[in-house]
């Protein structure tokens, strides 16, 4: 590898319940490791003690750092984060941390210079998924092929929160995004394809833990407004 510093983004609202212990296994994780990390705190206007309990964490570790935000949406918390960071390499990941922190090794033994966008994959043959309702599947899965349909991706899990992105490449796609709310990831990928980045499907350990911030039926209905609105930004040449 060409590198050695790595940034790890957290997009935030309302974590207090869990935050604390994604951090301490972020800390356990990175305290291992042969590579430098700075870990970036994105709050999204939390209402609750989440800001709190991060300050514990950045007055402790000074590679850990909290950026505030109003609350405009998961999406628009890590374009207005990732415009602070300098690092080669971002990893974005869900503040609940579905997938186990240590499989990042995973996408960092598959960095290659012809590959710009690593995404987490829970529909990779090799994936795992635990405790996941049928419910919440089978919408996720409805919406995966809406998505595919209308953006015309061939990517078969868009929306999974474990990304990793080279900078250099994908900067030009972050200062374009538009989507602020949950369908953020797929405008992304699309911008990818448009721009001819290169993307690899990494398989994951994913489990549900509950609790999540998407409301299956109102956030359903906004992202998939929000799809068209990605196309509707292609097609009048916001893109460009």
């Amino acid at each position: 590898m060409c590198f050695s510093l790595i940034s790890i983004v957290i997009p935030v609202f309302d974590e207090q319940e869990r935050i604390a212990n994604s951090l301490d296994k972020i800390i356990t994780y990175i305290t291992q490791s042969k590579l430098d990390y700075q870990v970036f705190i994105g709050d999204d206007g939390s209402n609750d003690n989440t800001v709190d309990i991060v300050h514990e964490y950045t007055e402790k570790f000074p590679n850990f750092h909290l950026l505030q935000f109003d609350h405009r949406g998961k999406g628009a918390a890590i374009k207005d984060t990732l415009k602070t960071i300098k690092s080669d390499y971002c990893f974005i990941c869900d503040a609940d941390l579905s997938m186990p922190i240590n499989q990042l090794d995973r996408f960092i033994e598959n960095i290659e210079p012809d590959i710009q966008i690593l995404y987490g994959s829970r529909e990779h043959k090799s994936s795992r998924r635990f405790d996941e309702p049928i419910i919440r599947y089978f919408i996720g899965r409805v919406f995966n092929i809406i998505t595919r349909l209308i953006l015309q991706l061939e990517i078969k899990d868009t929306q999974c929160g474990f990304k990793l992105f080279s900078m250099n490449n994908c900067r030009q796609i972050f200062e374009k995004q538009t989507i602020n709310g949950f369908a953020f990831d797929s405008e992304l990928l699309y911008l990818a394809k448009k721009y001819n980045l290169n993307t690899k499907e990494i398989p994951i350990d994913w489990y549900y833990y509950g609790n999540s911030k998407v409301r299956l039926t109102i956030d359903s209905i906004k992202m998939f407004i929000d799809l068209i609105k990605v196309r509707l930004n292609n097609l009048f040449g916001h893109y460009n």
